[in-house]
């Protein structure tokens, strides 16, 4: 199996192709272009690759020599697009964040037929394992011999989709070859075929049509990614208590998840600042598919170029006033982000003073401690001095109490007085009123001599 590689992700082939597509085919002398669209499989690929695209028409001879004769019409304008979806795997004994691989809906040798059919350039599967927005423009042969130009337009990265487009339009045949391929899950096949199919002629005799309702579509799903992160926004500022309607009660802010509003806010500033790179991709690629025009519809000979100058200038506008929406949704992640910050210093405060409380608490029980110490250390500290035994066992096991047991009670009851008196002097005499007193009246004393000392 061949690997394409990239700094992040590689490419695989499929063991079976399995894809969808939609054909519109305009034929002279018809008024709406022929759609044909299904599904194709492994064996059924070759053939519509293959197919012939030259419509018979009948027409009746003048004269009985000459017979009805059957001619055939090429189309003067077609699209025929093949849709495939990727798809997504992690490598055995590795998390998704590490490397990973993509496989594309066909096997080799249907993809290298593909590549021939539509001349597509062999960078067009590195950029599909690619993390960066591309377009760009090529030139080559198809299998005919036949000039085409093509054109490559990648948008969006791997998280959360992508649109890969190439398609190739040949001023000989008139008819667009491209084949799209997008992510699992998120794609955009079911609104481009019915963009497609509610203008079939813009579409066929366009090739710039494709990658423009692309563009339009990528837009369209970032437009619905902002806003489902203002309707969270709008639920945290409601959790938060920080909006306008005053009439709104309010939830304790001390109850708040910290932890949890800032996930929050930075799933939301990190999904603004993915779309804003999306957004910024789409500016360019428009401003690149309005370069192309011109080169396009030369080789192309077609028509339309006002309806594509207006559709590009649409969908410029409209990017750029989303742009300006991020950018006030950013602001908002600012300020709520600021204010959950200091709602946890609050919350941080409250919880230091309930801790100073209960240090105060345990101040006191402290000083309780203290004081039993002070009741108990002193007879305590004589008797480890002297280590006098006070009891003495005879041999019958008689307890007697010697005399110098009366020293141990003279020594250690004075002197648990005195250290208790010290301690309640030391802590119940207002001090700094005494001494600050005794400051006053020697200010005063002092004052007096001098006034006595000056006076005649």
């Amino acid at each position: 199996m061949e690997n394409f590689e990239s700094p992040a992700f590689t490419q695989d082939f499929a063991d079976q192709s399995k894809c969808t597509y939609i054909e519109i085919l305009q034929y002279p002398g018809l008024v709406d272009p022929l759609i044909e669209e299904g599904c194709l499989d492994e064996e059924a690929l070759p053939s519509w690759l293959s197919k012939d695209l030259l419509q018979p028409v009948s027409s009746q001879g003048a004269t009985a020599s000459s017979p009805s004769t059957s001619l055939s019409q090429s189309p003067v304008g077609g699209l025929r697009l093949l849709l495939g979806i990727c798809q997504w795997k992690a490598h055995p004994g590795r998390t998704e964040y590490e490397k990973s691989h993509t496989t594309i809906p066909f096997t080799k040798s249907s993809f290298s037929l593909i590549e021939r059919t539509f001349a597509i350039p062999k960078t067009f599967l590195k950029i599909l394992t690619g993390n960066i927005a591309r377009i760009h423009k090529s030139s080559g042969r198809d299998l005919n011999g036949n000039s085409v130009s093509g054109l490559t337009l990648k948008l969006g990265i791997h998280q959360p989709t992508y649109d890969l487009l190439f398609l190739s339009h040949s001023p000989t045949t008139k008819v667009i070859h491209a084949i799209l391929l997008s992510k699992t899950r998120h794609h955009i096949f079911t609104p481009l075929l019915s963009s497609l199919k509610s203008f079939p002629s813009l579409a066929c005799s366009q090739p710039l049509v494709v990658p423009l309702l692309i563009t339009e579509q990528a837009f369209f799903a970032s437009e619905a990614r902002i806003d489902d992160t203002e309707w969270t926004l709008n639920r945290s500022e409601d959790h938060l208590g920080q909006h306008e309607y005053t009439g709104r009660p309010q939830g304790d802010v001390m109850n708040i998840d910290g932890v949890k509003m800032t996930r929050t806010l930075s799933s939301v500033r990190r999904c603004l600042a993915r779309e804003q790179m999306r957004i910024n991709a789409t500016l360019l690629a428009l401003e690149s598919i309005g370069g192309h025009k011109d080169k396009m519809g030369e080789s192309a000979g077609i028509e339309g170029e006002t309806l594509i100058e207006e559709m590009i200038g649409c969908q410029v506008d409209s990017c750029k006033n989303l742009s300006l929406r991020m950018e006030y949704q950013e602001k908002r992640v600012e300020a709520q982000t600021a204010v959950v910050y200091q709602f946890m210093a609050q919350k941080d405060s409250k919880v230091m003073m309930e801790l100073a409380a209960d240090s105060k608490k345990d101040s006191s029980a402290m000083k309780t401690i203290s004081i039993l110490g002070m009741f108990f250390l002193p007879g305590t500290f004589v008797a480890a001095i002297f280590a006098m035994p006070v009891f003495d066992w005879d041999a019958t096991g008689t307890a007697i109490v010697k005399p110098g047991f009366k020293y141990f009670w003279a020594v250690s009851v004075p002197l648990t007085a005195l250290v208790l008196l010290s301690w309640a002097i030391v802590t119940l005499f207002p001090w700094q009123s005494g001494i600050a007193n005794i400051r006053e009246r020697l200010r005063k004393t002092q004052y007096g001599k001098n006034q006595r000392g000056i006076a005649p």
